[in-house]
């Protein structure tokens, strides 16, 4: 869904903003990286669930 430079780009930004404020176990950050970026939040949250990523730290420590 995302293509690997995006990714890993949504993965640096989270893990900024946790190591600051940590997780609220939701898509907060992801959100915010996603809708600053023009991308389809829903859809890409659905498939980043998909690939266990429930939360931000989900996405940073599951999604490949």
């Amino acid at each position: 869904m995302l293509n690997k430079l995006t990714l890993m780009e949504l993965k640096e930004f989270i893990y900024e903003k946790t190591r600051v404020n940590g997780c609220d176990h939701d898509h907060t950050y992801t959100r915010e990286f996603l809708k600053t970026r023009n991308i389809d939040t829903e859809s890409v949250i659905a498939w980043l669930e998909s690939k266990h990523g429930y939360c931000d730290c989900e996405v940073m420590y599951n999604v490949d």
